[in-house]
C-alpha cells in the first residue's frame, strides 16, 4: 500500500512536468515551477519527491510508520534520501 502511494506521488509530479507549458492552467504552471525549483545537482536527472509532495498528492502519512516504510526502502536501496536547500528529497534508485 505505501509503495503504491509513493508511486502515485512520483507519477502525479512527473506527468505534470511532462505536459507542455501551453496546455497548463495558471495553478499548474506555478506548481510545475515549484517542482523545477526543488531540483539540485545531487538529484539532477533522477526522479524524486519531497515530503510536501507526498503529503499533498497521496493519503500517505509521514508519521512514525510512514517514516519506517521510507527507512526500509532506503535500506533496500530503492530510495535515496537527499538533503539540501531546505528540503528532504526521496530519489528513486535504479
Amino acid at each position: 500500500m505505501a509503495v503504491e502511494e509513493l508511486n502515485k506521488a512520483y507519477t502525479t509530479k512527473y506527468k505534470l512536468i511532462a505536459v507542455p507549458r501551453a496546455e497548463l492552467s495558471e495553478a499548474d504552471i506555478k506548481k510545475r515551477k515549484s517542482y523545477k525549483s526543488q531540483e539540485i545537482k545531487d538529484v539532477e536527472g533522477k526522479h524524486f519527491v519531497t515530503d510536501h509532495d507526498i503529503r499533498t498528492t497521496t493519503g500517505f502519512k509521514l508519521d512514525t510508520t510512514g517514516r519506517g516504510v521510507l527507512s526500509v526502502l532506503r535500506h533496500c536501496k530503492r530510495l535515496k534520501e537527499v538533503h539540501g536547500g531546505g528540503f528532504v528529497r526521496y530519489a528513486i534508485q535504479t
